[in-house]
């Protein structure tokens, strides 16, 4: 998976920026975590 650009930051979708020395294994670790958090709140709301 290649590098995001510096100028790519993902703030709208509240994940924060992401800094360029990160790899992108933890970058997508931190990805999963919070669409896992939205993804439980998201459940127990329509349950």
């Amino acid at each position: 998976m290649s590098k995001l650009p510096k100028s790519m930051q993902l703030d709208e979708v509240g994940i924060g920026r992401i800094s360029v020395k990160d790899d992108s294994k933890s970058w997508l670790k931190r990805l999963l975590r919070r669409l896992d958090f939205i993804y439980r709140i998201m459940r127990d709301q329509i349950e």
